[in-house]
Order: C-alpha cells, then structure tokens, then sequence
C-alpha cells in the first residue's frame, strides 16, 4: 500500500496543482486569459498553461476525476520516462491542433489531456 501511495504522488500532486491555480484563478481572473487563443502568438503560451486553467467549478470538477484515473492508470503501467513524454506530446499536439484550427475564442481546460491519455491507454 505504501508503494502504491508513493507512485501515485505526481497524480496527486498534479491534481492539487490545478485546483491550486483554480483557486488562485478565482480571485485573479485574468489568470484565465492565459489560455490557448487560436493563430496568436500569445496563444502558443496557452498550449503550456491551458490544461491547469478551468473556467468554473463545475468544470474543474468534471475534469478532476477522470484526470485521476487516467493519470492513475498511466503512472502505474509505464516508465516515468514514457509518462512525462506522453503528457509533453498530448500537451503540444492537442493544444497545437487547438490553436491551429480551434474557433477564435480562449481555450482551457484539462479535456484535451484526458483525451489524450485515453487514446494513449488504448493505444
């Protein structure tokens, strides 16, 4: 059990991380404006920041529990290595296909990496 705990720490660790900025973002907005606004230069920031920003608490929420399964389930079946690549390439990929073709508006939220880790999973 103590195993377990001590390999789920980044899971857990990234999750607290992004409810942390939830919070911080709630009483300093314009945190939020550092999503990914699509074919700026200042968006191409937003594909870094964009996963750890949500809109809303009801967002934030229905980001976190699959986030930690996915994340759970990553981190227990491979290599701390092949993790951290994983996310880095969902990360750019999806938020780059974001930016490229997303309607002009900000984008943020965690679903682009959830997506990701899913078809990682099944992949």
């Amino acid at each position: 059990m103590k195993k377990l705990v001590e390999e789920l720490k980044p899971v857990i660790y990234t999750v607290v991380l992004i409810w942390g900025i939830f919070i911080v973002s709630s009483i300093l907005p314009f945190l939020k404006n550092f999503g990914i606004e699509p074919r700026t230069f200042f968006g191409l920031f937003g594909i870094f920041f964009a996963p750890f920003l949500h809109g809303s608490f009801g967002h934030i929420a229905s980001n976190t529990v699959p986030l930690l399964i996915l994340l759970s389930l990553v981190v227990l079946n491979y290599s701390k290595e092949i993790v951290t690549q994983a996310i880095v390439c969902i990360m750019v990929l999806g938020g780059g296909l974001v930016w490229l073709f997303a309607r002009s508006s900000n984008h943020i939220g965690a679903s682009g990496v959830i997506y990701g880790l899913a078809v990682f999973l099944v992949y």
